[in-house]
């Protein structure tokens, strides 16, 4: 060993005479200094070499930083932080890789002290795996933890970006989430704007499945009961488009094609150009057994009125009449049935009982009606009976059960859960007769207001078996009705953020292994500048003198002056019932505005619901889909611009 070659400083804590000095065995030396002379220093130069027992000096290495953390702030951008665990590093090295197993390359040194990092200009939905070490002029610590994170989901834009004044937005931005009934991991959302979007990770990253499809604006997305790769897509229509319709796939949505019925051939199916296809049902029996829920919205063009419940029993070649709408009757408000069905639910255990309604679209046009004969024919049979209950004194009545949501138990479907009344416009008749079906020329006796409660019907039936008498509704029929009891009000819900009450329910969902438990989320009505969207948990017995105890387990940030936050889509994993998937979209409180933002979350809880988690799986932006765009000299030396979208001609 040449220590003439040697350059200061350098450290040697100990060494044998195997690894630095021959001649001597055995021998642990401790040398404190050694002098060297070279040519290029006319005097002495310290060699600093510290050995065993002695103290170690300030100049090593620093120690190495620990609880790094990565988290997807956006679809481009990944936010780093971690534990400071020294006090002599000059800073830190960040290194970033496509692999835990690299190769890794250093992106950027942060100083001393700073604990945090932004990594940024990255691809949507791409994994990065993540360490970081400690640096000063002694050299480098060890690495930290490696962390990783999966970028958030890009915003999807379709042909052009265009101004959003005086452009009507839609009331939604991602309008439901499929759950495959084999995998967890694979999830459907249908959105409004983006077209189907799958997910085979649990929801870490998407691509869309829109191949086939004429619109990208989804009201319903189901499985084939008996092959989960045979899927319907309900199309939500508009004005220039073909209308609402379903469009089927054979291949777990690689490619779509139309149904044969739900294009023409004579049927009603959609001769509304604007309907909404709104839900899809399946018969899980019989899957040649479709019905489609189409609601119209106010929407009516050419004079004609085609909403309601549509039927197939040949797998969507044909779709028979209905009943209530046909292809060249005029419109007439609160036509029988309704125009507006976006609830239709089958009991799984007589799949010829179906549940169908108007739900979110216009719930005051009519009650929810029931038919036993596959959709030929339809009865109003429930009444909800709040005497006796724990609701207040101007509260007790019996009236038609006027649902904006219905859902019947996974655990026993005979036992039925839904929102009745609402903050709008859903009342009941003022001379106590319990009717259905609001009629024009009784006006002015539909004056009293029914607000939201959550109701269950469990088996009871009415005392009165004759029509329109005592508590039997004035359906026609004279035959005992169901009788569904409250179990909860929203006005018992504590004060928002912003000091409001008045919540609605934008989503039910019913735990899939408690049948005393469901979660709703709410937002304030009419929408609340800057409030906020919130996620209950709602637990009770069966006793209906008793309401059911609430318990919040998620609340959004408050959200701007001219926003407000809302949570439409609540999807509960039937094979983990403490994971609850949501979709929290900015709803605006104008017409006008940017396009919405719409984020794809997951609650979770790993202690059977005593604590809960959520984290943000997605976030993008719907924008209207733009079919065509014209420019035009004008009169006044300009340019007009026509666009021609999904939502008009603008």
């Amino acid at each position: 060993m040449r220590l003439s070659s040697l350059k200061p400083p350098i450290h040697l804590d100990r060494f044998s005479c195997s690894r630095g000095i021959r001649g001597v065995a055995s021998a642990i030396f401790v040398i404190a200094a050694l002098w060297i002379q070279s040519p290029a220093h006319a005097t002495g130069q310290r060699i600093g070499l510290y050995g065993a027992g002695k103290p170690q000096p300030s100049g090593k290495p620093p120690s190495a930083p620990t609880n790094l953390v990565a988290t997807a702030s956006s679809s481009t951008q990944i936010q780093l932080s971690w534990a400071d665990n020294s006090t002599n590093e000059s800073g830190f090295k960040v290194e970033r890789a496509n692999s835990s197993s690299g190769p890794w390359t250093q992106i950027a040194t942060v100083g001393a002290g700073v604990v945090s990092y932004f990594d940024s200009g990255l691809e949507a939905s791409t994994l990065y795996d993540y360490r970081v070490r400690a640096y000063n002029s002694v050299g480098d610590s060890n690495y930290s933890n490696i962390a990783s994170a999966t970028t958030q989901l890009g915003i999807i834009t379709h042909n052009v970006e265009f101004s959003y004044a005086n452009i009507f937005t839609t009331n939604r931005t991602d309008s439901v989430l499929a759950i495959h009934p084999l995998n967890s991991n694979v999830l459907y959302r249908g959105t409004w704007g983006g077209g189907v979007l799958k997910s085979m990770d649990g929801g870490r990253t998407w691509v869309a499945k829109n191949k086939g499809l004429p619109l990208l604006f989804i009201g319903d997305v189901k499985f084939d009961p008996a092959n989960p790769s045979i899927m319907y897509v309900a199309i939500v229509g508009h004005i220039f488009s073909n209308g609402g319709t379903v469009y089927k796939s054979t291949n777990g949505g690689d490619y779509w094609g139309p149904l044969p019925g739900a294009l023409g051939g004579g049927t009603p199916f959609n001769v509304n150009p604007c309907a909404w296809a709104e839900q899809v049902v399946i018969d899980p029996t019989d899957s040649n057994r479709l019905y489609v829920g189409m609601a119209i919205n106010n929407c009516h063009v050419r004079g004609k009125s085609c909403g309601g419940l549509y039927r197939s029993a040949d797998g969507g070649a044909s779709f028979g009449p209905n009943a209530g709408c046909s292809a060249t009757r005029d419109f007439t408000p609160n036509d029988y049935p309704s125009n507006d069905v976006t609830i239709v639910r089958m009991n799984p255990n007589r799949t010829n009982e179906l549940y169908y309604g108007p739900g979110w679209v216009h719930p005051e046009e009519e009650a929810i009606a029931t038919s036993f004969d596959y959709g030929d024919t339809i009865h109003f049979s429930d009444v909800v009976d709040t005497r006796k209950s724990f609701l207040p004194a101007d509260q007790q009545y019996l009236a038609s059960l006027v649902a904006t949501h219905l859902e019947l138990s996974p655990v026993n479907p005979e036992t039925r859960f839904a929102v009745h009344g609402d903050r709008f416009s859903v009342t009941r008749r003022s001379d106590g007769v319990i009717d259905p079906v609001p009629n024009p020329s009784e006006s002015s006796l539909w004056t009293i207001h029914m607000w939201p409660i959550i109701v269950r019907y469990t088996g009871d039936k009415s005392q009165s078996l004759v029509d329109g008498v005592g508590d039997n509704d004035a359906d026609g029929e004279n035959a005992a009705d169901n009788i569904w009891k409250p179990i909860f009000s929203l006005d018992s819900l504590p004060l928002s953020p912003a000091g409001y009450t008045t919540y609605s329910v934008d989503a039910l969902a019913l735990s899939p292994n408690d049948g005393n438990k469901l979660y709703i989320s709410t937002h304030i009505s009419p929408l609340a500048n800057s409030d906020v969207a919130t996620i209950w948990e709602l637990t009770g017995g069966p006793d209906p003198t008793q309401p059911w105890t609430y318990r919040r387990l998620y609340e959004s940030s408050q959200s701007a002056s001219d926003t407000t936050p809302m949570v439409l889509t609540l999807k509960l994993v039937n094979s983990n019932p403490y994971r609850i998937y949501f979709v929290e979209e900015e709803k605006r409180t104008q017409t006008a505005g940017p396009p919405k933002l719409a984020q794809l979350k997951k609650l979770e809880s790993s202690d059977q619901g005593v604590t809960w988690s959520v984290s943000t799986l997605s976030t993008h932006y719907s924008y209207l889909h733009a079919n065509e765009i014209s420019e035009f000299d004008n009169a006044s030396g300009g340019r007009d611009i026509f666009l021609a979208s999904t939502q008009g001609l603008y």
